[in-house]
């Protein structure tokens, strides 16, 4: 088991020896840049021209691919490898398609995006839902749902301008 946990001093790594004994494993998370990149909701990429070319962008670039199928492992991989970024925005289907799309995305603010936002930042990082920082946004209910853009920060910056 393995823990990121935020103290005065930055964000560290724990893990839970076999033995019971927690030791820690990296001393200071540091995010910084580096071409790796999680992308969530890929179906987005049918509904949403404009994060089909970045996710391109991102293969063409050579970028790694670090893709699990969850938020918490992804963003898990940025803050121990110390770079990438994982994204997972809205979208907005067409009647045509029979779906019934998922505009502010699925991930939740207080349970999800929050928490690993405030880690992100404490390492050096961003997280942004496009338009303003996660740390920012107003709570409106415990189930609200956010889209997510989450690692270093140059990648944020780069999703917000081209995911605009």
């Amino acid at each position: 088991m393995m823990l990121a946990l935020k103290g005065t001093d930055g964000v560290r790594e724990v893990r839970l020896m076999p033995s019971g004994e927690w030791v820690c494993s990296i001393e200071c998370v540091n995010v910084r840049e580096g071409k790796m990149f999680a992308p969530g909701n890929l179906r987005a990429t049918k509904f949403r021209p404009d994060y089909l070319k970045l996710v391109n962008w991102w293969m063409e670039q050579q970028y790694t691919l670090r893709y699990s199928g969850g938020m918490v492992p992804d963003v898990n991989s940025i803050l121990v490898k110390g770079k990438g970024i994982f994204s997972y925005p809205g979208y907005q289907a067409d009647s045509a398609s029979g779906e019934t799309g998922a505009p502010d995305g699925k991930l939740r603010l207080v349970f999800e995006c929050g928490p690993m936002a405030y880690l992100m930042e404490a390492a050096g990082g961003a997280a942004s839902d496009g338009h303003q920082r996660i740390m920012d946004k107003k709570i409106e209910s415990l189930t609200q749902r956010t889209p997510i853009y989450i690692g270093s920060k140059a990648e944020v910056k780069r999703c917000e301008e081209k995911l605009a």
